[in-house]
């Protein structure tokens, strides 16, 4: 992967309520925030920290592996 000169990426992980308040409470800048519960951003963010927000996932998980895999086992 190329890098952009002069373009920088800070990350910080943590649960949807927690990088609400960082930003309603502790006023933290923030670009994006990615949150594994919509209404956080739709409830808490929207309208004075985000001005829109995108619903790109459910709640569905999907669990993949290979026959190599270290844990494969075939009953």
């Amino acid at each position: 992967m190329k890098k952009k000169s002069g373009t920088k990426i800070y990350l910080e992980s943590a649960g949807s309520l927690v990088c609400a308040r960082k930003v309603t409470e502790l006023k933290k800048p923030c670009d994006i925030i990615a949150s594994s519960d919509y209404f956080v951003i739709n409830e808490l963010l929207i309208p004075d920290y985000a001005s829109w927000s995108i619903r790109f996932a459910t709640n569905e998980i999907v669990i993949a592996y290979l026959e190599k895999s270290k844990v494969f086992r075939r009953n």
